[in-house]
């Protein structure tokens, strides 16, 4: 029910995009959207970081975090890179930080239909999120990415190794035609 402009959201080479916005083509990388991370208990934000500390010591040393959105505080210390990006109001510049991450990680608590979930599929990059509210009618368990039990950070963390780990084949085997393909 809700639309996107897909003249706008739409997939691009991630190695140009990565390179425009100084993020290093060999690493992992986890895009969180939220217009406060911090004062926004809703989107999840510490369900986050929770599952984030569960994965793989290997995936850590390799991964960056993008805060995409207003982020004043100053988060403490993870295994793994954190990005802030800061608020984006062009629609261009946040389809861009789309195509650039491997994957959104979108753990919120309560949600309709979240335009994240369809801007970033029409950019190519799938979902890892929480099965709540309208986000299953974006995100399809295993086809488009990955839904994983409310609150739960273990299944979270799961389902972001899945697609961390095995991103091309698993897109390859669901996705042939939607998603784009990155190999530094």
């Amino acid at each position: 029910p809700n639309g996107i402009d897909i003249d706008v959201f739409k997939p691009a080479d991630k190695i140009i995009v990565r390179k425009k916005l100084n993020i290093p083509l060999n690493n992992k990388v986890i895009l969180f959207p939220s217009e406060d991370f911090e004062g926004d208990k809703r989107k999840g934000g510490k369900y986050l970081l929770q599952a984030l500390i569960k994965l793989d010591k290997k995936v850590q040393d390799n991964l960056i975090l993008i805060l995409m959105g207003n982020s004043k505080k100053t988060i403490e210390k993870y295994p793994f890179q954190i990005v802030k990006t800061g608020y984006l109001k062009e629609r261009k510049e946040i389809a861009e930080y789309y195509s650039a991450a491997d994957i959104i990680a979108l753990p919120t608590l309560a949600d309709n239909l979240p335009n994240t979930v369809l801007e970033s599929m029409a950019c190519g990059t799938p979902v890892v999120a929480f099965d709540t509210g309208g986000v299953k009618d974006g995100v399809k368990h295993l086809k488009t990415g990955y839904l994983a039990e409310l609150k739960n950070t273990e299944d979270l963390s799961r389902g972001l190794s899945l697609l961390l780990k095995k991103e091309e084949a698993f897109l390859q085997l669901h996705c042939p035609n939607h998603f784009l393909k990155f190999s530094p």
